[in-house]
């Protein structure tokens, strides 16, 4: 029962829908074995000569130009072909930095000359530094948050222990009160 061929409906197609009745601006359908009118035959060409077409595109006045030089190549061949080389790029100028660090970062003496850098990377220098002091400035807003919680935190939970503490004294004395009379 798994495996058993459909048999019934096997190779048939389902039937088309009928075709719509309304030809709106269409020209009736001639039979297949009507004739047709016979096209008017097309009137030979003439032919036209080569050399009236040359001269027609060909300009009348020929500008007077020096012949072209001889271009003498002495290369070998397999040379020819090659990238020649070419000078290299100059050096970009290079701006000495002037910076001043705070005395705590000045450990060792001023012996050595001034310290040539390239404008670019001093720039990038000194945004990463600008970026850094302002995450550091974040960090230290977030540990001030973090101790005022934490501070709070701490009363909390020694005024929740202290209320805990007072509601067991009560219970007990409710308790020693009420309770030890009835035994």
């Amino acid at each position: 029962m798994l495996f058993k061929k459909k048999e019934d409906n096997a190779g048939k197609l389902p039937d088309l829908p009928p075709a719509p009745n309304s030809r709106i601006n269409m020209p009736p359908i001639r039979p297949l074995n009507e004739k047709r009118e016979a096209m008017p035959e097309v009137p030979p060409v003439k032919p036209y000569p080569a050399q009236k077409i040359k001269e027609g595109f060909q300009p009348s006045i020929k500008p007077n130009l020096p012949p072209l030089p001889e271009f003498k190549d002495d290369r070998p061949i397999s040379e020819v072909g090659k990238i020649p080389n070419f000078p290299e790029k100059p050096e970009p100028e290079v701006i000495p930095a002037q910076v001043s660090l705070p005395s705590s970062y000045e450990q060792e003496p001023k012996t050595k000359g001034p310290i040539f850098i390239k404008l670019e990377k001093f720039k990038s220098a000194k945004n990463s530094i600008d970026k850094i002091q302002e995450k550091l400035e974040e960090i230290d807003e977030l540990l001030k948050k973090t101790r005022e919680i934490r501070t709070k935190e701490e009363q909390e939970l020694s005024y929740w222990e202290k209320e805990v503490q007072d509601l067991k004294l009560r219970l007990e004395r409710v308790n020693n009160s009420i309770f030890e009379k009835v035994e």
